[in-house]
Order: C-alpha cells, then structure tokens, then sequence
C-alpha cells in the first residue's frame, strides 16, 4: 500500500517539474493579439457569441428515428459545432492561449 503511494506521489512530482511553464498556466481562453487596452472588454464575449449562434446551424441528419441514429446524430452535431466555433474564433483573429499568457488588461473569454 505504502509502495503505491510512493509511486504516486513522485509519479506527481515528476509530471509537475517536467511541466513547460513556457505554455502557461490556468484555464484555456481566446485572445485576440490586435485587442488593446481600449478594447471594449465585451468585445471577446460579443465575438464568441456570434460563433455560437452561427454554430447552431451546422446540423447534420442522420437517417432513422432509433435511438442509436439519435445519439450518433447528437454526436457529429457536438464535433461539427465545436469545430466551427473554433474556426469562428480564429477568422476573427482570437487564439486560444492559457490565461496566464494574455497581457494584463487584454480581454479574453473562456469558451
């Protein structure tokens, strides 16, 4: 049991000093590089909004109404959503970086 334990703790210890803190640190935000100071803070959540709303109208019909065809359907339609908002994002000139990454004062938005 102790043994375990040990193996654990520096199994964590070494994943934590192998880290790059290079990469940053906390939750993954959009940040757009051409924002400012002066950049309305609203601007990132306005932006990701007309993602989402755009998003919604990438459906995908499966045929069949059982429910394994549902589910299937349900699945493609959450990829394809994703994947559009992300393209969305970065048309608009957002990347995605940790937020400890984002310069103080920038507004940035968690998807």
């Amino acid at each position: 049991m102790y043994r375990i334990v040990f193996i654990l703790a520096l199994a964590s210890l070494i994943a934590g000093c192998a880290s790059n803190p290079t990469r940053g640190t906390g939750p993954e935000v959009w940040y757009n590089p051409e924002h400012t100071r002066d950049t309305p803070a609203n601007y990132p959540a306005r932006d990701l909004a007309a993602c989402r709303m755009g998003g919604v109208s990438t459906g995908t019909a499966i045929g069949g109404y059982n429910p394994g065809s549902f589910l299937a359907g349900a699945m493609i339609n959450d990829g394809r959503k994703k994947e559009f908002i992300q393209n969305c994002m970065i048309s608009k000139g957002y990347i995605e970086v940790r937020q400890s990454l984002v310069p103080a004062g920038i507004p940035s938005i968690r998807e």
